[in-house]
């Protein structure tokens, strides 16, 4: 399930994961991705007016996340704590970042 933040506007996915969402224009909004078997996801996003697409978002799977926080010592999933992480890519000839995606992991 994916919805846009604070609002019950949510789609769900066709089954290759690629889906359709109206967000608000001109606006610091967020979507939130949700899947059983998959971590969860809080992704903050900028509209602008012109319509936004070919965004790829990467999920890992909830197993993947439940070892890899316990070999940091942390439990996940941990309804009292959120962890933050932020990637970022550059072009082909590495001349500057193209893309950077902060997500909150709930």
């Amino acid at each position: 399930k994916v919805c846009v933040l604070d609002t019950t506007t949510c789609t769900t996915t066709a089954t290759d994961g690629t889906f359709t969402l109206l967000l608000p224009a001109s606006a610091e909004t967020g979507i939130t991705i949700e899947h059983a078997s998959f971590t969860s996801v809080l992704i903050a996003l900028a509209t602008g007016t012109a319509d936004q697409i070919g965004y790829v978002f990467g999920v890992r799977d909830a197993l993947s996340s439940t070892a890899r926080y316990s070999g940091a010592g942390m439990t996940y999933p941990d309804n009292n704590t959120a962890f933050i992480t932020v990637s970022a890519s550059s072009d082909a000839n590495g001349l500057g970042i193209t893309q950077k995606r902060p997500s909150m992991i709930a």
